[in-house]
């Protein structure tokens, strides 16, 4: 039964149409050969921009860090708004990193094991909070695409981070939507885990389809307690964490490889939490002209599937 369904805070909608089929069938993943030509695997470090961290600090590292080369923000851009009667603009200030996940041309985050996850969390964070301290940056987006429907450009295992001079406006959005209500969170994560919509949970965090999705098998995973920064994260929650996002990531595998995840952080009131879906096409002209996307996966359904 098709459905306009409203977001939890935002006056955001989506229209809920399910195709006939709503069991996801198997995908086929063919495994990617070694590419001796590709700058993240290991040994070509010299064809990537400036390095700026590794783990381990050895020569057979695990993750990477380094400059984007084809930058969205540059740190030689000047922040400052400039207005012109009803034109307002500014220099794309800011800093783009690459996070190669794995030094294996093959890997995929959902091959590696819980601990190896856990690391590249901490690198997350790491990379996070050096980026927030730098001057002139209000916001840091950490995300990651996988596969060509999903934005990735390249075939090996890697996210990305933003760190920028503006609060995105669907941040300032969601923080004032909340600022008012008592407990929005705690009201919504226990409402939803009693729900057809609940997927799952351990000690520390509870992963569920949102009542709106805007995109098939969308889940988002909240913490228990209530943080504003992933930076924030205890090791026990690391590693809780770690172990959530790798089962999220073998159920996604099964249904296509083309999938994003982001870090939500916030800034008063937001709690963190991490937002993560399937990925089976580009906007068509209803969602470009309505801005209400068509979600053809009830989430009643992707959280069935979850759970199985």
């Amino acid at each position: 039964m098709d459905e306009l369904r409203k977001d939890y805070f935002l006056d955001r909608y989506v229209l809920i149409s399910p195709v006939r089929s709503k069991r996801p069938h198997l995908v086929r993943h063919e495994k990617k050969k070694k590419d001796s030509r590709c700058s993240f695997c290991i040994g070509n470090e010299g064809k990537t921009p400036q390095e700026l961290y590794r783990y381990p600090h050895t020569k057979e590292w695990q993750l990477r860090v380094f400059y984007n080369k084809y930058p969205v923000v540059t740190p030689g851009k000047n922040p400052e708004m400039k207005r012109k009667g009803s034109l307002v603009s500014s220099g794309s200030f800011g800093y783009h990193e690459v996070i190669v996940d794995t030094p294996g041309h093959d890997e995929e985050l959902w091959d590696l094991p819980i601990e190896r996850i856990a690391d590249v969390l901490r690198v997350y964070n790491e990379r996070i909070e050096a980026n927030m301290k730098k001057r002139g940056i209000k916001y840091v987006s950490l995300f990651k695409n996988h596969g060509g429907l999903a934005g990735a450009s390249l075939h090996h295992s890697h996210s990305q981070l933003v760190a920028y001079s503006q609060i995105p406006e669907i941040i300032k959005e969601k923080e004032k939507a909340i600022a008012s209500r008592d407990n929005p969170y705690g009201h919504l994560i226990k409402g939803e885990m009693d729900s057809s919509r609940r997927c799952f949970e351990n000690i520390h965090f509870a992963a569920f389809c949102p009542f709106a999705s805007r995109f098939p098998y969308e889940i988002v995973v909240f913490p228990k307690r209530h943080i504003l920064n992933a930076t924030e994260l205890t090791e026990d929650e690391i590693i809780s964490l770690a172990e959530i996002m790798r089962i999220i990531l073998l159920k996604l595998r099964v249904v296509g490889e083309n999938y994003n995840f982001y870090f939500q952080n916030g800034i008063k009131n937001m709690r963190f939490h991490i937002e993560m879906m399937q990925r089976k096409g580009t906007l068509a002209g209803f969602e470009l002209a309505t801005d209400c996307l068509i979600n053809t996966v009830r989430p009643e359904d992707a959280a069935k599937f979850y759970r199985e």
